[in-house]
């Protein structure tokens, strides 16, 4: 147990310092989007661009919302609780699929909008369908790998954790 606990606290302490450490670029991302994308006074910027930096910074700010929530939730991790609840958290925390799964969602497929429409004007002799299928190219593939990178971080570093969790947690209540 002492073991499982000792390795949750580092995990939990690692994941805190990484949860502020992407909320603090994605605070430093917003305005200077919001500068140069939406509010610029650059008159080569057209409509669609500035709405496709709109874009961008909508989806930044659902991430800044996300890790905000994050933040607070390993915060307030409290080892002191009985056995049973601890484990119960424990395992919880590191389940692979969280509920605001469909929020980062959201915000990839904004982000995804907003970049076919800052590309959208560069891919003048193209039609609108292969503009956007263009961007499709690169971003799904991205997004993919990005994908399959968390899922394996997960099973290399947190399925362990839950799986020992899950496993204390059945002992104690049997």
């Amino acid at each position: 147990m002492n073991d499982l606990l000792n390795k949750l606290k580092k995990e939990d302490q690692f994941l805190l310092r990484l949860y502020k450490g992407i909320q603090i670029l994605y605070w430093i991302l917003i305005p200077v989007y919001t500068m140069f994308f939406v509010f610029a006074p650059d008159k080569e910027l057209t409509l669609i661009e500035r709405f496709g930096g709109g874009c961008a910074v909508i989806a930044f700010i659902i991430f800044v919302i996300i890790f905000r929530k994050r933040i607070k939730e390993q915060k307030s991790v409290d080892y002191s609780l009985p056995s049973v609840q601890m484990l119960e958290h424990a395992a919880e925390r590191y389940k692979i699929w969280k509920p605001e799964i469909k929020w980062a969602l959201l915000a990839v497929l904004i982000t995804d909008v907003g970049m076919v429409l800052l590309s959208y004007d560069e891919m003048k002799g193209l039609s609108p369908i292969m503009r956007i299928l263009q961007i499709q190219y690169i971003f799904i593939p991205m997004i993919i790998v990005a994908i399959l990178v968390g899922i394996f971080w997960w099973y290399k570093k947190h399925k362990p954790l839950r799986d020992h969790a899950l496993e204390l947690l059945e002992e104690l209540k049997s």
